[in-house]
């Protein structure tokens, strides 16, 4: 009866190593697909990820935190939403602070030829740093808008302080890649160990 319970114990080993083996490889899958989507998402769909160098969102944002945002319409924006855009006239550079007001503009436009008038409207959008004691001096049009702010990771960006962001994205991408390719290896390792095969004849 002893060696019946010992074998049993034994039984459940293998099966415990596979069933631990699967979760891992779906984490690491579920990781590197998660890389691999943001990076497309970064290059070809008009998101961003950014890390926030000042303190002029402060408490909301603080140095360090890393900014994902998604696109937007002007027009979808609303007072409140922290948006991204391009600031400065020599040096650009992206900027991420919250909307506080819109300018709405009507330019009437007159045909030569016809003398018809048409009306365009277009509207700006008036911003301020949360630790700003005033708003900003110039007003963001739909050209400058780089998209409204959809989540952050706090104090992320202080560990990537000198590394370029899509760059330690690819880095984590290609270790996910490596870890689940060396967990595959060593599974089809352990599996060939436990079962050899038929004998040669």
């Amino acid at each position: 009866m002893a060696e019946m319970k010992a074998v049993a114990r034994l039984a459940w080993v293998p099966s415990l190593s596979r069933v631990a083996g699967v979760l891992v490889a779906a984490a690491f899958g579920v990781v590197l697909g998660g890389l691999l989507a943001t990076l497309l998402a970064v290059h070809f769909f008009g998101y961003r990820i950014v890390t926030v160098q000042s303190g002029s969102m402060e408490p909301a944002l603080s140095r360090g935190d890393v900014v994902f945002s998604r696109p937007v319409n002007i027009n979808d924006v609303k007072v409140g939403q922290i948006i991204l855009f391009d600031e400065g006239r020599d040096i650009h550079f992206i900027a991420a602070h919250r909307v506080v007001g819109f300018i709405n503009l009507h330019t009437n436009i007159t045909d030569s030829a016809t003398g018809s008038v048409t009306t365009e409207d277009s509207k700006l959008l008036q911003t301020k740093g949360d630790a700003n004691p005033t708003q900003d001096a110039n007003s963001v049009d739909a050209s400058r808008l780089r998209g409204r702010v959809w989540f952050t990771i706090p104090g992320a960006g202080l560990v990537l302080d000198h590394i370029p962001l899509q760059m330690a994205l690819f880095g984590v991408a290609g270790l996910a890649a490596a870890c689940w390719l060396t967990l595959e290896l060593y599974q089809r390792l352990g599996r060939r160990k436990r079962d050899p095969g038929p004998p040669a004849i």
